[in-house]
């Protein structure tokens, strides 16, 4: 298991706090000045249901990449239909097991940037202890920059996916990756994973 550096960050602070509360964290418990370089790529889920999963913060760099503020939209009708059940189930085990959650992508942005993507997610508690929440961190590093101006997400390719045990368990089998990117512009330059030379920096 490999984190990025803001990844890191979030996993020591999540791993902090569960020491101190001795259990799930609070989502109250969270110190926005004890992670404040990772602010701007820092979310907060709320799960009522598989079919409303809302995003009750979402950071400025998420904005930018969506193409317009997050918070309060529904997660599950911001991702493409086919890519529906699989965030309904990763986050139904999220706070159910409990655990955490590593998602690795690649994004391709309408002006032409490309972006690999790592990002992490841990539970969080309400007040009553009923793990309902779920704090993330998404991390990238910039494969490539053709063109320049506003970084709207036009394209998703997913890589990997794990879970965390994170001292309760974790799901015995991991969901199937979706293949499809319904919604999303094809771009006949970019054919596979491997052809974007994801090892080098």
């Amino acid at each position: 298991m490999h984190f990025d550096r803001d990844s890191k960050v979030l996993f020591n602070y999540w791993q902090e706090l569960h020491g101190f509360c001795r259990g799930v964290p609070m989502k109250s418990s969270l110190n926005p000045a004890r992670i404040k370089q990772i602010l701007p790529y820092l979310y907060i889920i709320e799960r009522l249901n598989d079919g409303e999963i809302y995003l009750r913060l979402a950071g400025t760099a998420l904005d930018q990449l969506a193409g317009f503020p997050m918070t309060d939209k529904n997660l599950i009708r911001l991702v493409g239909e086919s890519d529906r059940d699989f965030y309904a189930e990763i986050y139904r085990q999220l706070c159910s097991t409990p655990c955490g959650t590593l998602l690795e992508r690649v994004l391709f942005l309408d002006q032409g940037d490309c972006f690999e993507t790592q990002t992490l997610s841990v539970p969080l508690a309400d007040t009553n202890g009923d793990v309902l929440f779920a704090a993330g961190v998404m991390a990238g590093r910039r494969l490539f920059t053709p063109g320049g101006g506003i970084a709207v997400v036009g394209q998703s390719l997913f890589k990997s996916f794990q879970y965390l045990d994170l001292g309760y368990g974790k799901p015995e089998r991991e969901p199937e990756l979706p293949t499809s990117n319904d919604g999303w512009p094809k771009k006949k330059a970019i054919t596979s994973i491997a052809a974007l030379g994801l090892d080098g920096e």
